[in-house]
């Protein structure tokens, strides 16, 4: 850890803190105690606010390294909402050989976790993606999940606000009914994976024994899927934008909930139907794992760079910036100097001997300390090519 902070959040700070010493220091026309005084209290005020970044980088750091080293290649599903407790189990990480997904307990923390991972390993946040998982029959309030799914999308709109990433969003949703494998829905086209590890498309699957009477809750399953989760998604918005899920995940097997919930009042008021008690043995994880990161693999985006890194060239453009401004008032301010006293010395009648040799004296000393520049270097302040002590010199050697 101390190594990353060091990397991350040291380094480039102390970088911006020497270009804005430098820039104070060599270009920037003040009185001595003055510089002191404000190099002294930009080193103070940098030290004030790094003490306790030093802290809260600590428990962010370990939490992002955790989230990262789970799987070192293959995609990052932060999982929200209910309905895959079999599935983690008492874990609160699942690995598999495509990717790993993560148990999230706040759709609220969605932001701060993708900020810990854009801060301390911005080039990994390309392999994040979200996946919300509901159960329709413990679904009780509509409002409730109609608000729990626009929160996830004001996070959404804020992750890409930070990051200018747009995260893969993956919706998966349970219904009681006869029991029927993982069906993934993707750019209208369903197919799932059999207990054998074959993948089917929905059509071939229905003509296999009785499976055709599966259909009508499998239709009526995801015509609830779009007039209620998919709706909330993609309906207008002003304070975020629509989310399109890349992927729908549903199957149809889970316990029947009591008849108040959403889907027992949803198969009463279109289907006419209802569903007697009955516990199904859960499907394998990987049935629905291994197609989800199928479709998420090759949305993987390679990062270039974070805010630290954007933020230091910002600061260092600006100290380049205001650098060569000075540079161009200091050599317009000594071009004038020895303009004018060029002036003075041809204004001056010869017969004002006195007036003539203080001005004589005043070019003397001049051009002293433009040859002396012109042997040893012209200082910093009047450098960055705009120097013009050649033709100074010149001017006043003739004079």
């Amino acid at each position: 850890m101390r190594r990353c902070f060091i990397l991350s959040v040291l380094a480039p700070t102390a970088l911006c803190i020497i270009a804005l010493l430098w820039l104070l220091w060599s270009f920037i026309a003040l009185t001595l105690p003055v510089k002191w005084l404000i190099s002294l209290i930009m080193v103070l005020a940098t030290a004030a606010v790094l003490w306790p970044l030093h802290k809260r980088y600590a428990s962010a750091s370990a939490s992002s390294s955790t989230l990262l080293a789970a799987s070192a290649e293959g995609p990052i599903v932060l999982v929200y909402g209910n309905g895959l407790d079999d599935f983690f189990a008492d874990e609160k990480v699942k690995v598999t050989a495509q990717g790993s997904l993560h148990r999230a307990s706040k759709i609220e923390d969605l932001r701060s976790t993708v900020e810990q991972i854009w801060d301390h390993s911005p080039l990994q946040a390309g392999r994040l993606s979200v996946l919300f998982s509901c159960i329709a029959d413990e679904e009780q309030d509509e409002g409730e999940l109609r608000a729990r799914l626009k929160s996830l999308r004001q996070q959404l709109r804020s992750v890409t606000e930070l990051t200018g990433l747009v995260l893969p969003l993956t919706l998966q949703c349970q219904f009681s009914g006869p029991a029927t494998p993982w069906i993934l829905v993707r750019d209208d086209e369903a197919t799932l994976t059999d207990a054998d590890g074959n993948q089917l498309a929905l059509d071939d699957w229905q003509r296999q024994g009785n499976n055709i009477l599966c259909i009508p809750v499998i239709r009526h399953a995801w015509q609830f899927l779009r007039e209620t989760l998919l709706d909330e998604l993609q309906k207008a918005d002003r304070l975020s934008p629509t989310v399109s899920p890349v992927a729908v995940s549903l199957r149809c097997g889970s316990a029947v909930g009591a008849e108040s919930s959403l889907w027992q009042r949803y198969l009463q008021r279109h289907a006419v139907m209802m569903f007697t008690p009955e516990m199904h043995a859960p499907q394998p994880a990987t049935t629905f794992a291994e197609p989800l990161f199928a479709v998420l693999t090759p949305m993987i985006v390679p990062v270039q760079g974070g805010r630290t890194a954007r933020r230091v060239m910002l600061v260092l453009l600006f100290c380049a910036l205001v650098a060569l401004a000075c540079s161009t008032n200091n050599n317009r301010k000594l071009i004038e100097h020895t303009g004018y006293g060029l002036q003075r010395w041809h204004a001056i009648p010869m017969d004002s001997y006195v007036a003539k040799a203080s001005s004589l004296a005043a070019l003397q000393q001049q051009a002293l300390l433009l040859e002396r520049w012109h042997r040893q270097g012209e200082p910093l302040r009047y450098g960055l090519g705009l120097y013009p002590g050649a033709r100074l010199w010149l001017a006043l050697q003739q004079a």
